[in-house]
């Protein structure tokens, strides 16, 4: 495999893992935010309230998704690291 494959890897390792943590971060906040907090912030009219609120209201419309995606940035992460691990690996001997 060539040098600049590797550093692609890389790359999307690190991209792999900004979305796992974005949506670990996501579901953490979702899952904790308090309803009392979120009716003051909708009636409040603060921007993306409303659309929280019916998040938290029904956690099985987004928590599957959340997951499901969290789950593949995972996979792919492990995959690419497996993937940089054998090219330097095989490079080495």
């Amino acid at each position: 495999m060539p040098q600049g494959s590797v550093a692609l890897y890389i790359g999307l390792l690190i991209v792999s893992l900004a979305f796992s943590a974005l949506f670990s971060a996501s579901e953490a906040i979702l899952l904790s935010v308090q309803r009392v907090r979120m009716q003051y912030l909708v009636r409040s009219g603060v921007p993306g309230a409303q659309l929280v609120a019916r998040l938290i209201e029904n956690p099985q419309r987004f928590l599957p998704t959340i997951l499901l995606a969290n789950n593949l940035s995972n996979t792919s992460a492990a995959a690419l690291g497996t993937a940089i691990a054998v090219e330097l690996i095989d490079s080495q001997g």
